[in-house]
């Protein structure tokens, strides 16, 4: 029966992707997107 546990966890995650992108559509300015660098020394200019 674990088995029938582990079939939620796509649609799970799916459901979480989309609330996260719905939540940056409606919040835009609260979701920030540039907080990891990947690269040490390397920072986009503007």
């Amino acid at each position: 029966m674990p088995v029938l546990g582990y079939l939620g966890y796509l649609p799970f995650a799916l459901e979480l992707f989309g609330l996260y992108h719905l939540m940056a559509s409606i919040f835009p300015f609260s979701l920030k997107s540039d907080y990891l660098q990947i690269i040490p020394g390397q920072q986009e200019h503007e």
